[in-house]
């Protein structure tokens, strides 16, 4: 669930929310493109290809040169998009961004291996917040595990990773899943320790942006959730559409499917009571 869209479900489910740390945008997600992907049934199909891709060819890279690796890259990513991407033109313009990007990925793919094992792709979990009782569910892209078996947590991006500044103030993804997999959130893995955390951009410049966990370290991670759920639980607190814009200039394709008087930053929210509650 978007999580625009699961702060409302904060108040509609109290303690059983079911809030997810996966998808687009910062964290929270305060946009309104956020709901309206939900109820319009709208995923990112790049970056599903991508992921599939990833996650079909990764664990067998090691023991193959890297001209190899690059080989299976690309005729793994033309079966994939042939197989799940309707449109010839769009096809091949994304077989020829897998192609710009090979080499780069392929050269950082060493540095990771160099790090740890792949443990586990594509993997779910969940843990309930103590003190509120939300639950918040997980699915990370990659975990590999050192040979001292802590492990590193990995996110790919289609786009263009958070910068350090979006990670402090917006984007907390990989923040919080750090954390839940440090509460034992991946089931049978148990509790892990995380000794880092990436995002690896593969747009057309891509480039690998590290979650700083020391400026942000995981202990801090559930007093700023018990915050924020325990704000927007509280009756008196209105979903306005416009919480935390990241700049005056931000926009989104769904503006236009907003509530009026809320989106121009020069007008003020209104809160009206809905409901039956004191």
């Amino acid at each position: 669930m978007p999580f625009g869209e699961s702060l409302a479900a904060l108040r509609r489910c109290g303690a059983g929310a079911r809030l997810g740390t996966a998808g687009g945008g910062g964290w929270p997600d305060p946009s309104a493109g956020a709901r309206a992907r939900r109820a319009a049934g709208l995923r990112g199909l790049r970056g599903t290809v991508l992921h599939e891709v990833l996650e079909q060819v990764v664990p067998h890279f090691p023991g193959l040169d890297r001209a190899r690796q690059k080989a299976l890259l690309l005729s793994t990513g033309a079966e994939v998009l042939d197989r799940i991407v309707p449109w010839p033109t769009a096809r091949r313009f994304w077989l020829a961004r897998l192609q710009r990007i090979a080499d780069h990925f392929i050269a950082e793919e060493e540095t990771r291996r160099a790090r740890g094992a792949l443990l586990k792709t594509e993997q779910g979990g969940g843990h309930v917040l103590p003190t509120t009782g939300v639950e918040l569910v997980v699915k990370t892209d990659r975990i590999d595990r050192t040979p001292e078996g802590a492990v590193w947590l990995y996110d790919y991006k289609t786009g263009k990773p958070p910068t350090e500044k979006q990670q402090a103030k917006y984007n907390k993804q990989l923040h919080i899943t750090a954390y839940l997999a440090e509460t034992g959130a991946f089931g049978e893995l148990g509790p892990l320790h995380v000794v880092g955390a990436e995002y690896i951009g593969l747009a057309a410049r891509p480039e690998t942006v590290p979650a700083d966990l020391e400026k942000i370290p995981v202990e801090l991670v559930p007093e700023s959730l018990h915050r924020l759920f325990t704000r927007f639980l509280d009756p008196a607190t209105g979903f306005t559409a416009q919480v935390a814009r990241e700049s005056q200039g931000e926009w989104s394709d769904y503006d236009h499917l907003s509530r009026g008087g809320e989106w121009d930053l020069t007008q003020h929210a209104e809160t009206l009571k809905v409901g039956d509650h004191e």
